[in-house]
């Protein structure tokens, strides 16, 4: 069972750092509190308890009663300000009632808590259209204050500046806020009455997953009551599952394109049109067999791209020049290189949008991915990324995105063609591996072009990755 895990660990780590593996050439993260002074518009405790209760507004029994399973569920954990769910995205023009709209767009969670459907419209903040989220104040005694944020540039990087007061009550009620889809321009403040506060910039990850404020230790402050509208099986009615095997469908290639697979011997680890496997194949006749199987499943798949730790031969699949794997073990430190030119400035909490546009310039669906997987990461305290900016935009990136007990993952190190050649590079793999190592040791991978370069900057080789590829027009 240990030797399992560690396979598949080790699958997912390595299909992480090589998906994104350090290039050394050439979406938004939760944004961070402002540190360059309170803007003045900006609601601070003494601020928001000046408010006056806000007005009643008509709602029926059952509004009633589903905002109150909502608070309730609020009162176990002292450290939640409140709850959050994101409802969806309104495209610009749509001239739908909102009520319609959220029907449609929220079926199962409306019918849930229908008290979704009562907030008046004096209480729906932002243009009308965008990415629609709902915030609920933990209880008839938080504070909250919704404004209106623009993000300029204050000392090492991008900021959120507040210029409008959206929405601002002592005895707040639920709001709608609708967010600008390509940067947060909106700006939530909670304050419990035991004054627990709560700053955040409503984001989702592209999957519905809120990126949620959290306290000192980690843990979230708001609670995610989209939750209310997944179906589970708890939720099927009695005998709804037909009669023998006619019912199954079979897998999409969409359902399986990220998933994990284990064996006794082996983890196959899917990324989109990529595959990683950890582990050998069994020899002899089920060897055969396995190969015949994969090979199949990753035509199924039109994965193109194969990376093993051990070499593999496939029908059909050719071999490639092997990648490199990378260490700095933990407590080391290396030279730092030059600083960057003073026109640049150095980030490290960078807008993850502009970043994920840097890394895959050529590619919008590949930076989406990218988007969404480091945001996820930083959400869960488990990634940083290290920019260099120049008149606001990111021209150089390094980060690390994955992480275990003792080996800190660096990846997506890229460089602007036109900033290349002037040591940026250098600066941030250096600087970001010798921050990781005070607590991990460092690991990454890169293609042989690029041995050189990390060889001179002292990082050690500790061994290949091996790389196949293949045409599933021509095989």
């Amino acid at each position: 069972m240990k030797q399992t895990l560690k396979r598949r660990i080790c699958a997912a780590i390595l299909c992480h750092i090589l998906l994104l593996g350090l290039a050394g050439c050439g979406k938004a993260n939760k944004a961070k509190p402002n540190d360059g002074g309170d803007p003045p518009v900006k609601a601070s405790v003494d601020a928001l308890k000046q408010g006056q209760p806000a007005a009643d507004s008509e709602e029926t029994v059952d509004g009633a009663e589903s905002f109150a399973r909502v608070r309730g569920d609020l009162e176990y954990d002292g450290r939640l300000t409140g709850a959050a769910a994101y409802l969806g995205l309104r495209e610009k023009g749509d001239q739908t009632e909102l009520t319609d709209w959220l029907r449609e767009n929220c079926a199962d969670l409306t019918s849930e808590l229908p008290f979704l459907l009562e907030i008046p419209s004096e209480r729906v903040l932002g243009a009308g259209y965008g990415k629609l989220f709902c915030i609920v104040p933990r209880d008839e005694n938080t504070s909250l204050a919704v404004n209106h944020v623009t993000w300029q540039m204050m000392g090492n990087g991008l900021h959120p500046v507040a210029d409008e007061v959206l929405y601002r009550e002592e005895y707040a009620e639920p709001v709608l806020v609708f967010v600008d889809p390509e940067e947060p321009d909106k700006e939530v403040n909670l304050v419990t009455n035991d004054g627990v506060a709560a700053i955040w910039y409503p984001q989702e990850d592209g999957y519905g997953n809120l990126f949620l404020p959290t306290d000192e230790a980690g843990a979230p402050m708001l609670y995610d009551f989209a939750i209310y509208g997944y179906t589970t099986g708890l939720d099927y009615p009695e005998g709804w599952e037909p009669s023998g095997d006619d019912w199954w469908l079979p897998p999409t290639e969409l359902g399986l394109a990220d998933t994990s697979w284990l064996c006794d011997s082996w983890v196959l680890e899917l990324r989109g049109g990529s595959a990683v496997l950890c582990g050998a194949l069994p020899g002899g006749e089920a060897g055969e067999d396995a190969r015949e199987e994969l090979t199949g499943f990753l035509r199924f798949l039109h994965a193109d791209t194969l990376r093993t730790e051990h070499p593999l031969t496939l029908p059909g699949w050719q071999p490639a020049a092997p990648l490199t794997l990378w260490e700095l073990p933990k407590g080391c430190a290396l030279p730092l290189p030059p600083a960057p030119p003073a026109e640049l400035v150095p980030d490290k909490a960078p807008s993850m949008l502009p970043v994920s546009r840097l890394v895959f310039a050529e590619s919008d669906a590949e930076a989406d991915e990218f988007y969404s997987a480091a945001c996820t990461a930083l959400a869960h305290g488990v990634g940083t990324c290290r920019a260099l900016l120049h008149n606001g935009r990111p021209v150089c990136t390094v980060g690390c995105y994955e992480q275990s007990d003792t080996e800190s993952y660096m990846a997506a190190g890229v460089t602007d063609p036109a900033w290349q050649g002037r040591g940026l590079a250098r600066y941030l793999i250096v600087g970001l591996a010798n921050e990781l190592t005070a607590e991990r040791a460092v690991r990454f991978a890169c293609f042989p072009a690029l041995c050189g370069f990390y060889a001179q900057l002292g990082f050690l080789q500790i061994g290949k990755i091996q790389h196949y590829t293949t045409d599933w027009n021509t095989t």
